[in-house]
């Protein structure tokens, strides 16, 4: 998109009378609501003030101090769409310094200051947040598990009719709710996992090669996003033969028997506790089902009510 500019005559400056080099930009979208001031008489650069263009489409009008975000953009204008922010959706991007009518063109800004509010709940200097009302802000922090706490800006007068605060968006996270993680990721420490620690049914078998365990509590399912996963498994197996081997192990999907667990009782009835893990590399994205599978060397092994498997995505 072009961008023109204007420029004032730097020749033409009266320094003793405090004239300033001035820029003025305009793009077509930021618009000439845009100054950017240049070097002042004490050699400090001014930024005045930023202002985005929009359309108001939200089917009601809008007050001046309204939080909102860029939620379109509207092809017959060639503006973006504004619809108030609140912490169980969208953060705050922009403040509204006068009130936009439906259907109405006006211009957001990332700065504003409101006056005339009851802030003597607050002391000069303490942070506002973004509020669970569509395009409000609160002196409290929001805490709701799904819900964000997003900081808008900080109260400038503490006074119960006169006070005031000052908006300054975007504005600091300070906590994510679990409604705005997408699906499936994993970030500061967070894993995908699925456990099954329930009493295993109690059964029998005299099965010399692998079957599943008496029923389905010995399988978990995990959707993942592919990568590795790591599995963990437990249980208590009693034989009715002294000296008798039984075997427990896991399988994925179907497939192979791994992280076989081999142990002898060495009387009847004593119960022995079985366990291992297996990292399964390179797993493909989607729903993943792992059983625990079990045998004998000969004669009956029972399988108690006890057991579980951990299954953990890992990459």
């Amino acid at each position: 998109m072009a961008i023109s500019e204007t420029w004032t005559d730097p020749d033409s400056l009266d320094r003793a009378a405090g004239e300033v080099l001035t820029e003025t930009i305009y793009d077509g979208l930021v618009s000439n609501l845009a100054f950017i001031a240049g070097q002042t008489a004490t050699g400090v650069v001014d930024s005045k003030r930023i202002g985005l263009p929009v359309d108001n489409s939200t089917g009601g009008s809008l007050a001046a101090g309204t939080l909102v975000y860029i939620s379109g953009y509207d092809a017959s204008t060639g503006a973006p769409q504004i619809t108030p922010s609140d912490a169980d959706s969208r953060q705050a991007e922009y403040v509204l310094n006068a009130a936009i009518a439906n259907g109405a063109a006006g211009v957001v800004y990332r700065g504003y200051t409101l006056g005339s509010l009851d802030t003597s709940g607050s002391s000069v200097g303490d942070p506002i947040y973004l509020s669970a009302t569509a395009g409000s802000w609160t002196a409290t922090a929001l805490t709701g598990a799904a819900q964000l706490s997003q900081k808008v800006g900080v109260v400038v007068t503490s006074h119960a009719s006169t006070g005031s605060i000052q908006i300054d968006l975007p504005g600091e996270i300070l906590k994510i709710g679990s409604g705005h993680i997408q699906s499936g990721a994993a970030g500061g420490g967070m894993v995908q996992q699925t456990v099954i620690n329930a009493p295993l049914t109690s059964g029998t078998t005299t099965s010399t090669s692998y079957v599943d365990i008496p029923s389905s509590d010995g399988q978990v399912t995990l959707t993942t996003t592919g990568g590795d996963l790591l599995v963990w498994y437990t249980a208590y197996v009693r034989s009715d033969t002294d000296n008798q081997y039984s075997y427990v192990a896991i399988e994925i999907d179907g497939g192979s028997e791994v992280a076989e667990s081999r142990l002898r009782t060495a009387d009847a009835n004593v119960c022995g506790t079985y366990s291992g893990y297996h990292r399964f590399t390179s797993v493909a994205a989607g729903a993943h089902t792992v059983a625990m599978r079990w045998r004998v060397a000969g004669d009956t092994s029972t399988m108690e009510a006890y057991g579980g498997i951990v299954m953990q995505e890992i990459s």
